[in-house]
């Protein structure tokens, strides 16, 4: 059975776009598969497709995209993966190709995690543990979590941000003691993140559910020190279209008859 000849270039980084590939691989070998954990989980992609085993800058993608002929793109990154499909996304819409963005789930072990609607009860949460608090982002809980219950964890807390001068300026009105400062790009690399919770002995971690680019990794690095964490907000609406869906509409866009006539 014959498709339509359309070369596919997909981001596989996510479980999801790992089964819309092999899916799409069954009836085209018009594919190009880029995969790196820049993406998301390495994938193993299989069938008989060109396979990018690196990442792509946006030059890298314009390209590919130029000298294979690519018709549409594919984001297939994780839900963390946000500066690499915002990427993907620019250089698809420079390059008037059509792009198109699987949903992803949020594939996150919550086991260790209490959420917290707001600093009342982080502090609550928090003031069981000895050691230090960490707060990762947040910035709006940065002066109400050291004056909750009469600043029990003044001392205590110690505020991770991005390098902005607001946030410092928050904290330091606040009251931090300057040590408890921290400024550092987010998502923080897990091995440092691990460092900065041993050297500091941080015994209780508070993180934004909204943070979807660092949850993963914040969460992974409390996981291994076995400290609790707070979880603030609620997780956002992944974005894209479910893997099932766009299958449906790439069947129709490809020809593909699931019937094999």
């Amino acid at each position: 059975m014959s498709v339509k000849d359309e070369k596919v270039m997909i981001f596989a980084g996510s479980r999801e776009a790992k089964w819309f590939t092999d899916a799409l691989a069954e009836y085209t070998d018009h594919i190009y598969a880029v995969v790196s954990e820049a993406y998301g989980s390495r994938q193993h992609i299989s069938g008989n497709i060109t396979v990018i085993s690196r990442r792509l800058d946006e030059e890298g993608i314009r390209s590919w995209a130029k000298r294979v002929d690519i018709g549409v793109i594919v984001d297939g990154t994780e839900v963390y993966a946000q500066e690499e499909s915002h990427m993907i996304r620019r250089a698809a819409e420079e390059l008037g190709i059509d792009y198109f963005r699987i949903r992803s789930a949020v594939d996150v072990d919550f086991t260790h995690t209490n959420r917290c609607s707001d600093a009342a009860d982080i502090v609550k949460d928090a003031s069981y543990t000895v050691g230090s608090v960490l707060m990762i982002g947040c910035r709006e809980l940065a002066q109400a979590v050291v004056s909750e219950k009469d600043g029990v964890l003044k001392d205590r807390v110690i505020a991770l941000f991005p390098p902005e001068e607001d946030s410092i300026r928050l904290c330091r009105e606040a009251g931090y003691p300057q040590e408890n400062i921290i400024c550092m790009k987010t998502p923080v690399p897990e091995v440092l993140l691990r460092g900065i919770i041993e050297g500091r002995n941080v015994t209780h971690m508070i993180v934004s559910a909204a943070d979807v680019s660092s949850i993963k990794t914040n969460l992974s690095a409390a996981a291994a020190a076995g400290i609790r964490v707070s979880l603030y907000g609620e997780l956002p609406e992944a974005e894209g279209t479910p893997a099932e869906e766009l299958w449906r509409i790439f069947t129709e866009r490809l020809g593909i008859r699931e019937d094999g006539k």
